[in-house]
């Protein structure tokens, strides 16, 4: 009777390894590999319709608007001359809030004329696109030539362009650093060509953290 039991225990003994071996052999074993896919955030805004990420500056020169005076001709300053200059910013393609200053100077090129009573007065924010029909009243007066604000992003918005219009003056009275002399010599000696004012305009568009 005790050589059954012993024989017994030895084959459960066995039946129990097999069955462990088995199960430590017989496993799933699966390596799955895949990437983690990230949109980056667009930054492709345009200037008076030239995208401007890689471009140090504009192709062309902003043209100036005057407002029509019986007193002097269309498309030249002189003195007590107002007008404007438009800076439409498109960005469309941009998925960032951020801000934009715009600082003007007189050119410091010496083949230009600068005339330092011809300057920023004031600007105003458009919706959209402005045009030469856009109301021009209610202006922000400032008294640098520098103009800055920010652009929040915003997803559900349909329209995505602000033109700032950019007021101008040359100054007469009040304000005025050019005498009489002075706005006399701006001009060309010559009957047959124009002296030129140039001004540079400066924009640096900062996302906001």
């Amino acid at each position: 009777m005790r050589k059954k039991i012993l024989v017994v225990l030895t084959v459960l003994t066995l039946i129990v390894l097999v069955a462990t071996i088995s199960y430590t052999y017989a496993k799933y074993i699966t390596v799955s590999r895949t990437t983690m896919e990230s949109k980056i955030a667009r930054w492709n805004i345009k200037v008076n319709d030239e995208i401007i990420k890689n471009n140090t500056s504009l192709a062309y020169a902003i043209e100036p608007t005057f407002f029509s005076n019986e007193n002097i001709a269309e498309g030249v300053i002189a003195p007590s001359s107002e007008g404007y200059f438009d800076i439409k910013i498109d960005y469309t393609n941009v998925d960032v809030s951020f801000t934009y200053e715009i600082n003007i100077a007189d050119s410091t090129d010496a083949n230009n004329t600068a005339v330092p009573d011809y300057q920023i007065i004031g600007y105003k924010i458009f919706d959209g696109v402005a045009n030469a029909s856009s109301n021009n009243n209610g202006y922000t007066a400032i008294t640098t030539n520098s103009v800055s604000d920010s652009i929040p992003y915003d997803a559900t918005a349909t329209n995505r362009i602000k033109t700032i219009r950019v007021y101008t003056k040359w100054v007469e009275g009040t304000g005025e650093s050019m005498n009489n002399d002075d706005d006399t010599n701006a001009s060309s000696d010559s009957s047959s060509s124009y002296k030129h004012n140039i001004m540079n305009v400066t924009m640096k568009f900062t996302q906001t953290i």
